[in-house]
């Protein structure tokens, strides 16, 4: 049960990333209804509130599962001067150990 929690929360985190997308969505409908007259209808509203969040846990499942997630964790992970110094260590001591 708790490996599937975690499973679901790395889905969600993933997600949010869809979310400021949809933050821009809705940013854009505000602005062209202020601005130019359109007005969204109900079921619009609807679409952009209820659905997109469900959409938006597919993409992140889907990102998860096809291993978009696994690259930008390890392209990060590269990245990261902490690591780095903490693998070289490792590599220092793993060559110190064979020498004795």
């Amino acid at each position: 049960m708790i490996k599937r929690l975690g499973r679901y929360q790395v889905y969600v985190e993933r997600s949010k990333q869809y979310v400021g997308t949809l933050t821009l969505f809705i940013q854009i409908s505000l602005f062209i209804s202020i601005n130019v007259g359109l007005e969204l209808l109900w079921w619009q509203y609807l679409v952009v509130f209820v659905l997109a969040p469900i959409i938006f846990l597919v993409f992140g499942y889907l990102d998860v599962k096809i291993g978009v997630m696994s690259q930008v964790q390890k392209f990060q992970g590269d990245k990261n001067p902490i690591f780095n110094e903490f693998f070289a260590r490792l590599e220092r001591i793993e060559k110190e150990i064979k020498k004795l």
